[in-house]
């Protein structure tokens, strides 16, 4: 799996050895790794000449940077440095693939897709959904996670208007984001309708509407094809109350 897709959006869970702290695997007995292909992520780690413990550069919860203005709009002063390597091309967060077992087992969609781990791994099982305070053996599993401050509402492209429509009771403002123009509503973004191209701009998008003042985002759903399972779970997981 290194080899095939390191550096890259990959992020393998693998048994921990004695020497990686506890603090930074939240007492599991595992650590996700990876290896970015940023050239600035790569300038870091090799100045740093260890490995880093990296969490996200966002609030739990909360959507995740893709350039630093977002980075320095959620942390503000609680952070010393902020490096800015330009906005991220991938955008939506990278695959997350255990290896502890046997059988490898997708804990967390991204652009690369099951078909192109099972092509290389074989058999891939799908991880079960977790609830509750327990640990979580990767990043991105909570129920509700990547959300802007507005309601996110997931509907089918031809209830779109209808959503925006009723979102505005109560004098609410009402954002959208599908793969066409939707002028109906008081601010839109329009992303492409190709799965990466989609995942690229999905972050920046929540971002823009959030800013904007919206109340409620009304988000076309997206394909049910393999390539779309990571976009799908940012927004299903976006959308939970």
């Amino acid at each position: 799996m290194a080899s095939k897709f390191w550096p890259g959006p990959l992020t393998l869970v693998l048994p921990k050895r004695p020497n990686v702290p506890h603090n930074v695997t939240a007492g599991l007995p595992s650590v996700a790794v990876r290896v970015p292909s940023h050239p600035v992520a790569h300038a870091l780690l090799a100045a740093a000449g260890v490995p880093i413990a990296a969490p996200s550069a966002n609030r739990s919860t909360e959507v995740s940077p893709t350039s630093a203005g977002h980075v320095a709009k959620s942390l503000g002063d609680s952070v010393d440095l902020i490096l800015d390597g330009g906005s991220t091309s991938v955008g939506i967060e990278s695959t997350v693939l255990d290896l502890t077992a046997r059988v490898p087992t997708l804990l967390r969609p991204g652009t690369i897709s099951l078909p192109q781990l099972e092509a290389v791994a074989g058999e891939v099982h799908l991880a079960q959904q977790l609830s509750g305070a327990a640990a979580r053996p990767s990043p991105g599993m909570l129920d509700k996670h990547y959300a802007p401050r507005a309601t996110v509402v997931l509907v089918d492209a031809a209830a779109v208007i209808d959503a925006i429509e009723r979102a505005r009771d109560g004098g609410r403002k009402v954002g959208a984001i599908a793969m066409h123009a939707t002028p109906s509503a008081d601010a839109s973004v329009t992303l492409p309708p190709d799965a990466l191209g989609y995942a690229s701009g999905l972050y920046d998008a929540l971002h823009s509407l959030d800013d904007a003042g919206c109340d409620v985002i009304v988000v076309e759903k997206v394909p049910s094809e393999p390539s779309w399972m990571g976009v799908a779970d940012r927004l299903r997981r976006a959308a939970t109350p």
